[in-house]
């Protein structure tokens, strides 16, 4: 069975299992809590992107915690985003933020190299 996204909460984590393909996983659908981090900061929609991204993926590992507790994903690089931490504490605290050098994105972003892979 496939859950029903459309409608109900704005943030929500819900895991799947498809047993005739051996198939487990997580949906994630994320609105005001990516949406409060990313406007309170004002981050150029490139390192957004970059945050949404790195918000996801540690909330998606932080919900399949069996225990009260904490997820931190921290990385830090020489390209255009310095460094990126999100911190998950469970059951429902989230916090992110990133670090980046404007320019190098603005010139990221001119060169046509604004995806997250290449601003990392």
């Amino acid at each position: 069975m496939i859950p029903d996204l459309t409608g109900g909460a704005d943030d929500i984590v819900v895991p799947f299992q498809v047993d005739e393909l051996d198939l487990r996983g997580r949906v994630i659908r994320l609105g005001r809590t990516a949406g409060t981090i990313i406007e309170r900061h004002g981050y150029p929609a490139p390192v957004a992107r970059v945050l949404a991204e790195a918000t996801a993926l540690t909330l998606l590992l932080g919900s399949g915690l069996k225990f009260d507790g904490r997820l931190i994903l921290q990385t830090q690089t020489d390209g255009p985003v310095r460094m990126v931490v999100v911190d998950v504490a469970t059951p429902d605290r989230v916090r992110a933020l990133a670090r980046f050098d404007a320019e190098a994105v603005t010139a990221a972003t001119a060169a046509g190299r604004d995806d997250p892979a290449a601003l990392l």
